[in-house]
């Protein structure tokens, strides 16, 4: 029985790695794609709720276009860092990894969004990552707090390392020759790169 191609926007949830090892040869192709179409939608659902311009939040309402974008970064980067390590993979499959790991994030983001729009009235000072109270940013004050360190406090977050899991598991199904270490180490380097210039630019701002 032939597998319909978007069985893995399901499966993915509960046996990634059946999802990875049955990808097509464009392993990031749906991903992808699913995954701008929860960000429009996501910006569709804010500027709805919230007005555009009426909130911190409408700088998520934007991001369609930037979803790629950052897959493509990521996935280059890590690419890079895998072959300078002696890993034997090609694009496709980091691609691959990277965009199912983000497919993953856009949908509980935008399940946790509606839901916080729904019960929460007030948007004045209400920052994206507050939205799914998955992370350790709830627990600091967001008048008091310096913008630096929830920003740091954000990045320990249950979705966040979620996708780093998929990520490791991606890079090592979807790639020819990728050890545990490897494919760890790269995601790990990643992620705390991402919170270092996150902080900054959070300090820089305020």
């Amino acid at each position: 029985m032939q597998r319909h191609p978007l069985r893995g926007l399901i499966t993915i949830f509960f046996s990634p790695a059946e999802t990875f090892v049955r990808a097509e040869r464009r392993p990031g192709l749906i991903p992808l794609i699913a995954s701008m179409l929860l960000a429009l939608a996501l910006h569709v659902m804010i500027v709805e709720m919230t007005g555009p311009g009426g909130s911190t939040l409408d700088r998520i309402a934007r991001p369609a276009a930037g979803v790629p974008l950052t897959v493509c970064v990521l996935a280059c980067v890590a690419y890079g860092l895998l072959r300078a390590t002696g890993g034997v993979t090609t694009f496709a499959a980091v691609l691959g990894a990277f965009a199912w790991s983000t497919y993953v994030v856009m949908v509980v983001t935008f399940i946790g969004s509606a839901i916080y729009l729904t019960v929460v009235k007030d948007f004045s000072g209400v920052q994206p990552h507050d939205m799914q109270m998955l992370n350790a940013s709830i627990f600091f004050d967001r008048v008091t707090t310096p913008g630096w360190l929830r920003s740091v406090a954000a990045s320990v977050d249950l979705v966040t390392y979620w996708s780093l899991f998929l990520q490791v598991t991606g890079l090592r199904r979807l790639s020819a020759q990728v050890s545990m270490v490897q494919a760890a180490s790269v995601v790990i380097i990643l992620y705390f790169v991402g919170v270092l210039i996150r902080a900054a630019a959070a300090m820089m701002v305020g």
